[in-house]
């Protein structure tokens, strides 16, 4: 089960990437994405779609997960 924490965190960095989408960085490793760490070790990957004006939250995965094979 998520921490309240947890949750809250993931929340307001939801509501930023939705109002700011570029001012995360780029994820090196994987250019078509962008990054955030929302809570500990835990980080967002994300696009963003310009035509559509949207925002897709890709995955949400910890930092010992094999980041680069998952992506």
């Amino acid at each position: 089960m998520l921490s309240v924490k947890f949750r809250q965190a993931l929340s307001k960095y939801i509501g930023i990437v939705g109002k700011m989408p570029y001012i995360f960085s780029v994820y090196n490793a994987n250019p078509a994405f962008r990054h955030i760490v929302v809570f500990g070790s835990y980080t967002m990957f994300y696009t963003v779609n310009e035509a559509e004006k949207i925002v897709l939250i890709y995955r949400i995965l910890h930092g010992s997960q094999d980041i680069e094979n998952i992506l």
